[in-house]
């Protein structure tokens, strides 16, 4: 990731356009929002969050962005929590999901953190 660089983008799927994967902000707050309207009876929303104070993780000086994912009723069905370091790129993302079972409560579904940055 090139540290002059403020953005970085990410395709879902080739069926959707480019959307905010990460951006560098100054101040706490929302950077984005999104929707989807495949099911028209309960679209899902998205907003995109961004943290300025740097965050430690891996060793790493990384900046924080997150997702957060609603239904129709507001009920959060998914948190996607971003670690981007500059220079370096991705450091971690870490996916929670709503357990429907269990009172919607998150549970998290995936991670992933960065072990080595040396390019081979």
């Amino acid at each position: 990731m090139d540290p002059s660089n403020s953005i970085v983008y990410e395709v879902d799927s080739p069926a959707y356009s480019p959307y905010t994967f990460f951006q560098a902000v100054g101040q706490d707050g929302p950077i984005g929002t999104g929707a989807d309207y495949s099911n028209p009876g309960c679209p899902i929303q998205s907003i995109q969050y961004g943290y300025a104070a740097p965050v430690s993780v891996a060793g790493y000086s990384c900046l924080k962005n997150a997702e957060v994912v609603t239904d129709c009723n507001s009920v959060i069905r998914e948190e996607i929590f971003s670690y981007l370091s500059p220079g370096v790129g991705v450091v971690r993302i870490e996916d929670y999901v709503s357990d429907t079972a269990n009172g919607n409560k998150l549970y998290q579904d995936y991670s992933q953190t960065l072990t080595n940055k040396v390019l081979h």
